[in-house]
């Protein structure tokens, strides 16, 4: 037959299994809230703008007069056509969610400014500047200068 404990034993035995039973507890729960919502809620960090730039600016602009809007000469060094439906036209040479201006279909001629690592710097028919993958599968080359 087994020992007998006393009551006080009991109870500290009962107290300890309380505990470490709402500890487990409390670690499935982090677990399951980490699992569950882990990624969902990236904070992005905010890009920061001086004050004293912005001041100067407007400064600057309210001396000069209403803000036109002079476009520089594009030096185009080819053409290249869209290959596939659905071609992500991007603000930076990145592969990002949040830099996809919109979306170029088939058969779309893009002027070529630059190339870079990957990538072609492009002037869109309606003027608009952005990046383009030059991976073959997404674009074709009509012109280029070496």
């Amino acid at each position: 037959m087994p020992p007998r404990l006393g009551k006080y034993r009991t109870k500290r035995l009962h107290e300890m299994f309380c505990w470490i039973t709402l500890g487990f507890t409390l670690l499935t729960i982090v677990f399951i809230a980490y699992v569950s919502f882990h990624g969902r809620f990236v904070v992005k960090p905010v890009p920061r703008v001086s004050v004293k730039k912005g001041e100067e600016k407007r400064e600057k602009q309210s001396q000069t007069g209403p803000k036109q809007v002079v476009k520089e000469p594009i030096k185009v060094i080819g053409e290249i056509m869209v290959v596939i439906d659905g071609l992500n036209f991007r603000s930076s040479p990145e592969r990002a969610s949040d830099n996809v201006i919109s979306v170029l279909r088939k058969g779309v001629k893009l002027k070529v400014v630059s190339k870079i690592e990957g990538w072609y710097k492009v002037v869109t028919p309606d003027g608009k500047r952005g990046y383009v993958s030059a991976h073959p599968r997404y674009v074709r080359i009509l012109k280029m200068k070496q």
